[in-house]
C-alpha cells in the first residue's frame, strides 16, 4: 500500500506478508525516502487465532507488543498491551462474553 500527502508526494508505503493460511505475519513501513521506520510482526495459533503483535523500531527494539489468549469457542479472553514509551501503562484487558451471542458482554482494565 502506498500513501500519499495532500500535495501528492510520497508519504509512505507499507509491504505486507502472508503466511500460507492467508494470515498477516508482517508489515514493514518505508518512509518517503524508501527507509525503513518499523516492522509489524504478527504470530497466530493452530486455529488461526491471533496470539502476539509487535512492532519493532528499524534498529529491532521493541516498541510495543501484545499478546492475546482465546477460550475453547475461540473467542478472545484476554488482551495483555506494553509499549516502551514511559508515559503508557502496561495493562491487561479481559473479556466476557455473552453465552447467546458472539460479542462481549463486558471489558475489564486492569494494569499488570
Amino acid at each position: 500500500e502506498t500513501y500519499f500527502n495532500v500535495d501528492g508526494s510520497l508519504d509512505f508505503r507499507i509491504e505486507y506478508e502472508y503466511d500460507a493460511n492467508g494470515n498477516r505475519i508482517r508489515a514493514l513501513r518505508y518512509d518517503s525516502e524508501d527507509k525503513l521506520e518499523h516492522r509489524n510482526e504478527y504470530e497466530y495459533d493452530a486455529n488461526g487465532n491471533k496470539i502476539r503483535y509487535t512492532r519493532y523500531y528499524a534498529t529491532g527494539t521493541i516498541l510495543e507488543q501484545s499478546e492475546y489468549a482465546y477460550d475453547e469457542n475461540g473467542n478472545k479472553i484476554s488482551e495483555m498491551y506494553s509499549s516502551i514509551f514511559e508515559d503508557t501503562e502496561n495493562e491487561r484487558i479481559e473479556y466476557e462474553w455473552a453465552f447467546f451471542e458472539n460479542a462481549p458482554k463486558t471489558g475489564k482494565y486492569n494494569a499488570y
